[in-house]
């Protein structure tokens, strides 16, 4: 299987060469995350502090902004920006806005990589410079592997305030990110998702609030009401995209779909940067 993964690298690198600036061509740049399928009771949230203070945080870029590598038929590394993850970081800048930081616990701002599937051979994901090595190099370029019959998905995320000394998860309230913005490509789209931990996502009945991704060459932005639960039948409780962001455990790309049959299940995706959604 791995020797088909590295042949779909090297098509897609082959073709972008050729089409130059082709915008069906995702920029190949990249690595992996820790591995970790971390199921922790939710605990404490971090309360961010109001858009008007911290004047340490002055100088963040807000937004995303980015360039995909293509210069004509010249090729070269994809490079992105973000007020909370720019493309090379080992970590998310989750502690961007807030007032005390002393409540966030270890591994803050982590990613992370999980994957699920009733045959586990059927969800893999192989990392342009990291392999199917879970260990995390900061790009995250990559193809997966997945089975729609088997319903597999593949989820790609980080940690907002990470964990307590007692191994529980913690929360933040993310509002005055005022939404989140991603640099994004692919040839499969995944949601973007608000995990708020497994208290509050069984009340919801695991249909976790959310937007859908597009391939796009410019940064897609997305306001806390913009991120809604799915009409589905497993849904218990509602909430709100705004109510959501008050209790947000991790931020999850999530990809769950068909694949597309010329590709044989094999999809690429590149994420550039993730950013708040704040004006200044």
């Amino acid at each position: 299987m791995i020797d088909k993964l590295y042949l779909i690298f090297f098509g897609v690198l082959t073709f972008a060469m050729l089409a130059c600036s082709d915008d069906s061509v995702t920029g190949s740049s990249d690595v992996e995350l820790s591995s970790s399928s971390v199921d922790m009771p939710s605990s404490s949230s971090v309360e961010l502090e109001s858009s008007s203070s911290s004047s340490e945080n002055s100088s963040i870029l807000c937004k995303t902004s980015g360039n995909w590598g293509y210069d004509g038929c010249i090729v070269n590394m994809p490079s992105g920006r973000g007020d909370l993850w720019s493309n090379g970081d080992s970590v998310v800048s989750t502690k961007a806005y807030v007032g005390d930081t002393s409540k966030f616990g270890k591994r803050a701002g982590e990613w992370f990589f999980e994957k699920d599937s009733v045959d586990e051979k059927q969800a893999e994901i192989l990392w342009t410079y990291g392999g199917l090595i879970p260990e995390f190099k900061g790009i995250l370029d990559a193809v997966v592997l997945l089975d729609g019959s088997y319903n597999s998905f593949i989820n790609v995320g980080f940690y907002t305030a990470g964990f307590d000394s007692d191994g529980a998860a913690l929360s933040v309230d993310a509002s005055n990110w005022n939404g989140l913005c991603v640099l994004y490509r692919g040839s499969i789209m995944p949601t973007l998702q608000l995990d708020l931990g497994d208290s509050i996502n069984k009340k919801l009945g695991n249909v976790l609030p959310s937007v859908a991704l597009e391939s796009k060459e410019e940064s897609q932005c997305f306001e806390w009401k913009d991120f809604k639960q799915s009409d589905s039948e497993n849904a218990i409780e509602s909430i709100s995209g705004e109510d959501a962001a008050k209790h947000v455990e991790k931020i999850v790309f999530h990809f769950q779909i068909e694949p597309y049959e010329d590709f044989d299940g094999h999809e690429s995706f590149t994420i550039l940067a993730v950013g708040t959604n704040r004006d200044e």
